[in-house]
């Protein structure tokens, strides 16, 4: 049922629900009004006749009976002490039985006066009768009474009920059409937002909705405006953010495959296509053929079960002479849900170590970039973590005399915090202090400084509570600078691979634990 005819059957109702009762109450009281006019009119009138009937003899009586009984125009009995008819102006001459014991004459005998409305036993009718004794006090003469037919006395305001019916019909028929143009008016808006939010559902964010008014309904158009702009406004922002973490993926020199939740290729960047010669009309279901091959669903099952990184050789059965070295990350998507990443290594070529750690430096650098642009990106922070898992792996040998220099140590907190800068959101506060003014530089060889500074922070961070934050101090002397996190991190914090960078270029490091927060700390050799 449409929403104007719900509004106008429900306008209807009210008035209807208004209207009925009250023609019913005025109706009830037009006829208890003129049922007790007319007792009061016939009351008089019985008095009247009781006075006239008031003689010493029961001879004059029945004398006088007889005159009014001729010229009384209404229905009039006369009853005798023992209930006998003396007389009956509707039924003249005709013997009537005993009255004595009619509920109106026995009141009257021992009240006075007495009123009923009964079915008459004599005509069958519903009549008003009025009974009076005969005299008021003193031994009983006899009882006038007088009856009048319901329908004469009701009669008299069926003009009225008439009138208040035909007003309630009227009125009725103007409710009814002005609730119809009420209906009207009201929805009319409401199905202009209901179109809107449907356009909305199906993506079409160029409607125009034309609802102006000052009330709730006013409210709504509005809401629904600025949430169309807001989707607009994200989704442009979304494809942004899409485009630009597909050409930094493009740009690496690892193959990279992203998946969805039903295991579909997602994100597929240049390298991966050439290693696995991904065509355009197959990539799609090569793609997904790769967590299916035997030697890879156990890999990853675990990963999707346990949320770690899982290694593996991956020969793609359409190139069965490339062996390629696969590494199955664990990532999430918008809504949460856990899905697949795909790093892939050509094994087959030789490289020497050096070359070696050179790519993986580049990888990481475009990683932290990819991560930086794309912040909140929760496959470009995997991504991150799983580089510097990678990167933590590589035995690092001591550097050359001739590559140590000095590097300031202002400018390796700040790569540091910003290389780290997706996975802290508000979970890091930055405090330098006990430093003079000044460049102060510190001995960096091959990035080896940078690289434990941000291992660290990013495993600190990641090893905070929930609503926990990790604090960042700095002090110096004169030989050295240190260097220390501070927070409520759990134990599984290790430096081990970190001081394996740095202490070739005299720094060391450690884990103090204390009975709330634990420390994070190097201290740095100063250039």
């Amino acid at each position: 049922m449409p929403l104007h005819i719900k509004l106008m059957v429900s306008y209807v109702f009210v008035v209807g629900f208004i209207l009925l009762p009250t023609l019913v109450y005025v109706q009830t009281r037009l006829s208890h009004d003129e049922t007790e006019r007319a007792r009061q009119e016939m009351r008089d009138e019985a008095r009247a006749i009781a006075a006239r009937l008031e003689v010493p003899t029961a001879l004059e009586m029945r004398a006088r009976t007889d005159v009014l009984l001729a010229a009384f125009p209404n229905r009039l009995t006369v009853i005798d002490a023992q209930g006998n008819v003396l007389g009956d102006s509707a039924r003249p001459g005709v013997t009537a039985p005993n009255h004595g014991d009619r509920p109106e004459v026995r009141s009257a005998v021992h009240d006075g006066e007495a009123w009923s409305v009964r079915r008459s036993a004599t005509t069958g009718e519903v009549l008003l009768y009025v009974a009076v004794r005969v005299p008021r006090e003193g031994p009983l003469a006899a009882v006038v009474r007088l009856s009048r037919p319901m329908a004469v006395v009701d009669a008299a305001g069926d003009d009225v009920t008439r009138i208040l019916r035909n007003a309630g019909a009227a009125a009725l028929s103007v409710a009814v059409l002005l609730s119809f143009v009420a209906a009207v008016v009201a929805s009319r808006p409401l199905r202009r937002i209901a179109e809107a939010a449907r356009l909305l559902s199906e993506g079409e964010f160029g409607f125009t909705l034309e609802v102006d008014t000052h009330d709730e309904i006013g409210d709504v158009a509005q809401a629904i405006r600025s949430l169309a702009a807001q989707l607009k406004s994200k989704l442009l922002a979304s494809g942004a953010d899409r485009a630009a973490l597909q050409a930094l993926l493009d740009d690496l020199p690892v193959g990279v495959v992203l998946f969805d939740r039903h295991q579909q290729p997602d994100r597929v960047n240049e390298a991966a296509r050439k290693m696995l010669d991904l065509k355009p009309h197959i990539e799609v279901a090569r793609g997904a053929e790769l967590p299916r091959l035997s030697g890879q669903r156990g890999a990853v099952e675990h990963v999707l079960r346990e949320g770690v990184t899982q290694g593996a050789e991956l020969v793609p059965p359409w190139r069965p002479e490339t062996t390629l070295s696969a590494t199955w990350l664990s990532i999430f998507d918008a809504e949460g849900v856990r899905t697949l990443g795909l790093v892939l290594i050509d094994s087959d070529r030789e490289r020497e170590r050096a070359s070696t750690q050179a790519m993986l430096a580049s990888v990481l650098g475009r990683l932290r970039e990819a991560a930086q642009l794309t912040r909140g990106h929760r496959a470009a922070a995997e991504l991150v973590r799983e580089s510097e898992r990678v990167e933590r792996a590589l035995a690092l040998a001591a550097p050359a005399p001739g590559r140590v220099s000095g590097v300031s140590l202002r400018a390796l907190l700040a790569e540091a915090e910003e290389a780290a800068a997706p996975l802290t959101e508000a979970n890091f506060t930055a405090v330098d202090h006990d430093l003079p003014e000044g460049e102060w530089r510190v001995a960096e060889c091959d990035g080896r400084v940078l690289r434990a500074l941000r291992s660290a922070l990013v495993k600190v961070l990641d090893a905070l509570p929930q609503g926990a934050r990790a604090t960042l101090r700095v002090s110096a002397n004169e030989t050295q600078v240190r260097v220390a996190l501070v927070g409520p991190f759990g134990a599984s914090v290790s430096l081990s691979h970190e001081l394996g960078w740095v202490r070739p270029l005299g720094a060391d490091g450690g884990i103090i634990v204390g009975e709330e927060r634990r420390e994070a700390w190097f201290t740095l050799a100063r250039a």
